[in-house]
């Protein structure tokens, strides 16, 4: 990155790869991701979606294609969020990040028995005793209880 002027020196050089070579599906997720790390969201979701559309069944472009949305939504779901993550699940009904992100956004949504659902299936994924499934079966306790009350 020193040899290149840092990152901005990258991200110009990415830029300058996609004039040449704009169906780099590769090149945009990279350009995307350094965005990405630069908070620079909207323009990231641009490269994100690029990458997607080329190579359709990469499933790293799409997860990080949906998360920088929500992050440039403010940590928001919107419909596009949702369906994106829902796309995820229907070809990977254990893709993590989808059964995390739809099991948060269900909860948001006071949908306490969808976000238990989807927190069971996560749970059934992790190692057993591992910090991740303690935090796992805290959360559907606590939509339990939050249904309940």
């Amino acid at each position: 990155l020193q040899s290149m002027d840092g990152k901005q020196g990258l991200i110009k050089r990415l830029e300058e790869r996609l004039k040449v070579d704009p169906d780099s599906a590769q090149g945009h997720y990279l350009l995307a991701k350094l965005l990405a790390s630069e908070g620079q969201w909207q323009v990231a979701v641009v490269h994100f979606r690029v990458a997607k559309s080329i190579e359709r069944d990469n499933v790293n472009y799409q997860v990080n294609f949906a998360h920088a949305l929500w992050q440039q939504n403010d940590n928001q779901f919107n419909d596009e969020i949702r369906q994106t993550f829902q796309d995820l699940l229907h070809q990977n009904p254990e893709q993590v990040d989808a059964l995390n992100m739809l099991a948060m956004d269900a909860y948001q949504q006071k949908q306490y028995k969808k976000a238990i659902t989807y927190w069971r299936k996560l749970l059934r994924l992790a190692s057993p005793n591992s910090q991740e499934a303690q935090i796992i079966e805290e959360a559907i306790q606590k939509a339990q209880n939050d249904m309940n009350s």
